[in-house]
């Protein structure tokens, strides 16, 4: 027997929320069962689960190197000071992060069955992964213009064998991508150290990152003129919103995102929230990272909660004069995709982001 459930639309038609899929413990079904549930009954996009407390090889930084490495020409390893790509065979940790990816892909089919809708895929970024993989030398590979163009184009590649392993398991899944290029601030501005510890990695230009980014679109499966492939780029960094905000929407524009996202957890300066308004003003779609992602650490989940985390965006929006319904186009979020500490806490942190995601659209509508 199949389960109908409700689709999300077309993509850039806005649930009224979204998760990452960030799970706490090792049940693939049940962190998988839940999230459908939740967004079945509250419009809101469910996502391919992730859970990091497995141990290596399942957090969201290893699955960019999962992903790439079903390039056959791109291979990693973990060495003490972290994983790196190597010129040999893959690493023991990498084929195990592999089966664990493969694995979820088999778990999700079996929560998921008779599932149709938008399903969102997380995957970090390019800008991120240069500043967390390293070369074979030892040194991370923002400063290797070969090697990070090889990890780009494997990266969409990657996605692509991702995409056609989930439509075998899930035929009626479309996936959504996120890229989290939370840690591409850390590149542009030069806050990264070399293997010595005693010099920084040249700034990446704002340049370097428009081409990798449409490099990276150019890659996906089905990208093109009227293609319905465009991701949602997340940078949950302050810096995203308050000094790189003209950045990003320029990569809208160039790599033909489908929306940002961005951390507003934390008020803003009216500045900075003019930026966000504007882009909202043109049309934009914005993911809005609103809630805590590990839960409220024992407060009670109530009305006062849910606006709470709601109205930090919609006082903003009112500050400056924003049209209400302009937060039609507004995806809530968690404000990142860190899991809680415990199954009950990630389904309570998912919740509260479902009513927030509704009290944010019943205000759009007001």
């Amino acid at each position: 027997m199949t389960t109908a459930w409700a689709g999300s639309g077309a993509w850039a038609g806005y649930g009224a929320w979204a998760g990452f899929g960030a799970w706490a413990g090792s049940d693939v079904v049940e962190a998988a069962a839940t999230q459908l549930g939740l967004a079945d009954q509250g419009g809101g996009l469910p996502a391919l689960p992730l859970l990091p407390g497995r141990g290596v090889g399942a957090t969201l930084a290893e699955r960019a190197l999962v992903v790439a490495g079903f390039d056959d020409a791109l291979r990693s390893e973990l060495m003490p000071y972290g994983w790196r790509l190597t010129h040999g065979g893959a690493g023991a940790d990498a084929v195990r992060a592999r089966d664990l990816l493969l694995r979820d892909l088999d778990d999700l089919a079996i929560a998921a069955l008779g599932f149709e809708g938008d399903l969102v895929v997380p995957l970090p970024g390019p800008l991120a992964t240069w500043g967390r993989v390293y070369g074979p030398k030892g040194e991370l590979i923002v400063g290797d213009a070969g090697a990070a163009s090889e990890l780009c184009d494997a990266l969409a590649h990657g996605y692509g064998v991702l995409c056609a392993e989930l439509a075998r398991r899930v035929p009626g899944a479309r996936p959504r991508l996120v890229l989290d290029e939370t840690g591409a601030c850390a590149v542009l501005d030069g806050r990264l150290q070399t293997a010595s510890g005693y010099k920084f990695h040249a700034p990446a230009s704002e340049q370097r990152a428009l081409d990798a980014w449409q490099r990276f679109t150019r890659g996906l499966p089905g990208s093109g003129a009227g293609s319905d492939t465009g991701a949602v780029v997340w940078c949950g960094e302050r810096d995203a919103v308050e000094r790189r905000l003209s950045l990003l929407r320029q990569g809208l524009r160039d790599a033909e995102w489908a929306g940002l996202g961005l951390d507003l957890g934390a008020p803003l300066s009216a500045a900075a929230f003019e930026g966000v308004a504007e882009f909202l003003d043109a049309g934009g779609t914005l993911w809005a990272g609103l809630t805590p992602p590990a839960g409220l650490g024992g407060a009670p989940l109530d009305t006062l909660a849910v606006t709470r985390c709601g109205s930090v965006l919609t006082d903003a929006a009112h500050r400056v004069g924003l049209d209400r319904a302009a937060l039609a186009r507004v995806v809530v979020t968690p404000r990142g995709p860190a899991a809680a500490a415990t199954p009950a806490a990630a389904r309570e942190a998912l919740t509260l982001t479902r009513d927030v995601g509704e009290f944010v659209r019943e205000w759009s509508a007001g």
